[in-house]
């Protein structure tokens, strides 16, 4: 069975990577009545929230920080939110987006969060296990173009007994000045990047000397279900595969032997 990987903070230290090109990243603007971003709710109108308007649900739906965030969800009903901006790319290269995700109500079998650049979806997650905490999580975009581009989050949900509730907040969108990560210099750093049409997890690195690395993936319980180990490393790129691995949350960990210690942690659905 094929599985979708969610990444949650990839580990990057890169000098290629352009600033933050999106306009109000946490919404503070735009759901006070700004324009940066425009939001659509069949059910609400807007998917724009604060406590206000919009409640809590009990408690957990909250904005990651702030006052406004994106409250996706919140119905039994089918639904269909969005939140847009366009925005300008001074150059062309890999777009890379991070955003923060909480989903303290889960969903069912259909309902989805995509992420589409120019009506194209670049990525799509399902929602169907509670996230309790926000996450950080990153997504590649693929390439883009100098010039005008719009990026929307759309969120479908399905008519079901039970409503979900997915919030999201504080949006970043970064482009790389190269044309490919593998092409990307991460100088003395690691990046963790996904290919869910391979089942696999791709974790490269670019070091200022030689060390010896370890390579482990472990479940929420601990457990350690991948371990390897790699001498004499300065510069390259391994692969886990993760087609046979349960639906959940786990831990990928690189260390090495001059002190590094890098985790980040993948949701595979």
């Amino acid at each position: 069975m094929k599985h979708s990987l969610l990444f949650i903070f990839i580990a990057f230290l890169s000098s290629n990577l352009s600033a933050q090109i999106l306009a109000d990243s946490s919404f503070e603007a735009s759901g006070a009545g700004g324009t940066a971003w425009v939001s659509t709710s069949a059910a609400f109108g807007t998917s724009f929230c604060d406590a206000a308007s919009c409640g809590t649900c009990g408690g957990p739906c909250v904005p990651h920080t702030g006052t406004w965030y994106v409250w996706f969800g919140g119905t039994s009903s089918a639904e269909i939110g969005t939140a847009t901006q366009t925005f300008n790319a001074v150059s062309a290269g890999t777009g890379t987006l991070f955003f923060w995700l909480k989903v303290p109500m889960k969903g069912t079998a259909g309902d989805t969060l995509s992420m589409i650049i120019d009506g194209v979806p670049q990525s799509k997650i399902a929602a169907v296990d509670s996230i309790g905490t926000y996450i950080n999580v990153s997504v590649n975009m693929g390439q883009i173009t100098a010039g005008s581009h719009i990026l929307t989050f759309r969120f479908e949900k399905q008519a079901s007994a039970a409503a979900v509730n997915v919030l999201i907040d504080d949006i970043r969108l970064n482009i790389s000045g190269t044309v490919g990560i593998e092409e990307i210099d991460f100088s003395n750093g690691i990046q963790i990047s996904n290919s869910a049409e391979t089942d696999k997890i791709m974790v490269a690195y670019n070091f200022n000397e030689n060390q010896n690395l370890g390579l482990t993936a472990t479940d929420i319980t601990g457990k350690v279900i991948y371990k390897e180990l790699f001498e004499d490393q300065l510069t390259d790129e391994h692969a886990i595969e993760t087609a046979g691995w349960s639906s959940g949350i786990y831990n990928i960990t690189l260390t090495s032997d001059k002190g590094l210690t890098k985790t980040t942690k993948v949701v595979v659905y």
